[in-house]
């Protein structure tokens, strides 16, 4: 997969794995406010944040309302979700593909269906909008599952010769 970020790795500072991220516009600010030590405050924020947007964070399979109470847990008492939160389509639109975007749209959208649907009683005057959600459910899945396969692939473009990666000028990051 492609990755905007090195690698997951929560317990080592953000910055030194990712330091192009102190000269990216949306987040350059959380840095250079940061007047903790080796910048750790801000450093739990943006994990945070990767944690809770990233295509490739080990959260990412969790429900919306799980993952947000697993990272709280993580973070220390000083941070406030309210903060990190106008960052999140700040990270989505700058870290992640288009490909990587439309995927995690659909999950979002298909959980939020999901959750209707389950809370939704079943009687006279739902059972045919009901029945009719259940019906093209499977038809949005089949979608889901295209846009997934698309991002894979667009994963595996990043592959060149000898199966090795490119590099961040061949990628046209440099």
């Amino acid at each position: 997969m492609y990755k905007f970020i090195s690698e997951f790795n929560i317990d080592s500072n953000f910055w030194e794995l990712n330091p192009h991220f102190k000269y990216l516009t949306e987040f350059k600010e959380l840095y250079e406010k940061d007047k903790s030590k080796n910048k750790e405050f801000s450093s739990k924020q943006l994990w945070a944040i990767a944690l809770y947007v990233d295509i490739n964070s080990p959260f990412r399979r969790m429900a919306p309302e799980i993952r947000k109470k697993e990272i709280l847990n993580y973070l220390t008492n000083k941070h406030k979700w309210e903060d990190l939160e106008p960052y999140f389509q700040k990270y989505e639109q700058v870290c992640l593909t288009e490909k990587q975007q439309l995927f995690k749209s659909w999950g979002d959208k298909l959980r939020a269906r999901e959750k209707f649907i389950r809370d939704t009683e079943y009687k006279a005057s739902t059972f045919k909008m009901l029945d009719q959600m259940m019906a093209d459910t499977k038809k949005m899945w089949d979608n889901y599952k295209q846009v997934e396969a698309e991002m894979i692939e667009e994963a595996r473009q990043e592959i060149i010769r000898g199966g090795r990666k490119k590099s961040k000028s061949e990628r046209k990051e440099i």
